[in-house]
């Protein structure tokens, strides 16, 4: 062989180890870039199932009990990935999140708010009535015929069918017992 031919050979193989070289590096960043993006992906996976399945729930529990919830601590933000993609969802992640706590907070706030227009309701109607019926027992008593006590009692029936809706009011505005105003109707025999 030639001396010619024996740079070009060495040239050639040199050429093909180096490409060689190059694929393998390649394959062993594009891995370990592979095994990297996995495992942020797969704790960004356990960081959105988390909430799902309990922060959220519990939230709303406390919610129903009246709990005061402060959305910046019970929307934690989730971790954060070094690949700026993944960083970008977890962001947006952590924006749904945000938002669903924000809005069950906003729900008890408007079905709490609700509630004490009926408890309101009720108080003012229970007051009414109270007075109504008072009223009709001393006309009761001083009725002088039949019939009108008779229109009276009928009178009395229909005030008590008026208190059983100011009831019904409290029953919807499912008030705690520790509320002001809220006690039980006292039953008139």
């Amino acid at each position: 062989m030639v001396p010619i031919e024996r740079g070009i050979m060495f040239r050639f193989y040199l050429a093909g180890g180096a490409g060689l070289l190059a694929v393998a590096v390649s394959i062993a960043v594009s891995l370990a870039f592979a095994r990297r993006l996995a495992a942020e992906l797969c704790s960004l996976q356990r960081t959105a199932q988390e909430p799902a399945r309990d922060r959220l729930p519990r939230v709303v529990a406390r919610l129903r009990r009246g709990e005061r919830i402060d959305v910046t601590v019970e929307a934690l933000p989730p971790v954060t990935g070094r690949t700026w993609e993944i960083a970008l969802v977890a962001e947006a992640f952590e924006a749904v999140q945000r938002t669903a706590v924000r809005t069950a907070v906003g729900e008890a706030e408007l079905r709490a708010s609700i509630s004490k227009v009926f408890v309101n309701l009720s108080w003012r109607s229970r007051s009414l009535l109270h007075r109504r019926l008072r009223l009709l027992d001393e006309m009761e008593r001083r009725a002088a015929n039949a019939e009108e006590l008779d229109e009276l009692f009928h009178l009395d029936h229909l005030t008590t069918g008026m208190r059983r809706h100011a009831e019904g009011l409290v029953i919807l505005a499912g008030p705690r017992p520790s509320e002001p105003g809220t006690a039980p109707f006292t039953s008139r025999t």
